[in-house]
């Protein structure tokens, strides 16, 4: 597959807490209104010149319907193309180079689906 696969995710706005952020994020990006969780683990990425830290939740679906959504801060590049729930057992499929690392299948926060 050509595509890179991550979880819906962006920056924090100037004043909005992570909870916050992530209710936003779920809405622009899937459709869904979202009851936030517990963390349920981090990643920092380091790429001069950018260095970000990423907070990674459970959610819980209130209301909505997913759907592929937008992401205003591609800033017009129509990069999302797909919106799809994936099991541990499809992401394996997924090579490493086309998921988020946070999608590893052997990642110890995952459920067990089985």
């Amino acid at each position: 597959t050509g595509l890179w696969w991550a979880p819906p995710g962006g920056g924090v706005e100037p004043g909005e807490t992570l909870e916050q952020a992530v209710v936003r994020e779920m809405r622009e990006e899937t459709q869904l209104e979202v009851q936030v969780g517990p963390l349920v683990g981090w990643t920092e990425y380091i790429q001069p010149p950018l260095h970000a830290v990423e907070f990674f939740f459970r959610v819980d679906i209130v209301s909505g319907k997913a759907q592929l959504g937008t992401d205003p801060e591609a800033k017009g590049n129509d990069w999302m193309q797909e919106l799809r729930w994936m099991s541990p057992a499809e992401w394996s499929l997924v090579p490493p180079t086309h998921r988020h690392r946070f999608l590893d299948p052997k990642a110890d926060w995952l459920p067990d689906f089985s």
